[in-house]
């Protein structure tokens, strides 16, 4: 039995490169990369309607600065989450908990846009996704 790897380099829109790697363990199978889906699903669509209170890290109070509102954690207030509005309405990141210290953790995402992969590794320090 062989294992063949194919790896594929992808640029992503900041310029970071991607890998992608793909092990066939049979011979006799050709892979070719799909072709890319376009899709118009956005994080709203996923999102219930109705969710607890105690899963939200703000209340609506909120200081507005330069079209950017800056909310406050509800129970910490030295955890501080920036909101650019515009960006909110385009979709994508829209804005940065101020407290996290690792890139990916630190974006807000925009219920109206999409994200990579909504990491959960650790109660502390997840994916946020702004809701205004």
């Amino acid at each position: 039995m062989m294992i063949c790897y194919v790896l594929l380099i992808m640029k992503h829109l900041k310029t970071r490169t991607r890998y992608f790697l793909v092990a066939i363990l049979d011979n006799n199978k050709e892979f070719r990369f799909p072709e890319k889906i376009e899709s118009d699903v956005i994080l709203k669509n996923l999102l219930e309607e109705f969710v607890n209170g105690k899963y939200y890290l703000t209340n609506s109070n909120y200081v507005e600065k330069d079209n950017k509102r800056i909310f406050k954690h509800k129970n910490r207030n030295d955890i501080e989450y920036e909101v650019d509005m515009d960006k909110y309405f385009t979709g994508s990141v829209c804005g940065i908990d101020k407290h996290t210290k690792f890139a990916i953790s630190s974006r807000l995402f925009s219920i109206y846009g999409n994200s990579p992969t909504l990491t959960a590794s650790n109660t502390a320090d997840n994916s946020k996704i702004v809701i205004v």
